[in-house]
């Protein structure tokens, strides 16, 4: 498989800045794959947690495995349509932790993959250097991950 840089004149090279209390909430990309580069490591939290593969195609919601993971590793009950588990039940999807040493290169599968960035503590901001790629050319964000991300959008 070969890979395409992303054109997003916005989102294809970022540097994400996590101040005290910020995070990342559980989320699947819209890019394909991410390479990271760790920078800086938070003084306390700022971990970055995933899940094996989930989705078996980006149209594919894996809300069974989502909601999994939502009641497992939030303080709130989760119920998605299609999920077939109501709020009590459901089988356990594995979260992991990925190492984040300041020089931590991660390549990772963030369309297929539910992850999080847990809330840092401390005055030290995280910062991870983010690059996206897709398996086709010419990819970017949709406006609305855009508008989300970064305040703006590119057209």
């Amino acid at each position: 498989m070969s890979a395409a840089m992303s054109v997003d004149p916005i989102g294809a090279c970022t540097i994400n800045v996590f101040r005290e209390g910020w995070h990342h909430a559980w989320h699947f990309d819209e890019a394909e794959f991410t390479v990271t580069l760790s920078l800086q490591a938070a003084d306390e939290g700022g971990h970055f947690v995933f899940t094996p593969p989930l989705r078996t195609s980006a149209d594919d919601p894996a809300n069974a495995a989502v909601a999994s993971v939502l009641r497992a590793q939030t303080e709130h009950a989760f119920s998605l349509p299609g999920d077939g588990t109501g709020e009590s039940g459901g089988a356990a999807v594995p979260v992991r932790t990925a190492p984040f040493a300041p020089g931590t290169l991660q390549v990772f599968a963030g369309r297929d993959s539910f992850h999080a960035v847990t809330p840092t503590r401390g005055p030290r901001e995280r910062l991870v250097a983010v690059l996206c790629f897709a398996s086709r050319p010419r990819v970017r964000n949709s406006p609305a991950v855009q508008q989300m991300f970064w305040g703006r959008t590119s057209s």
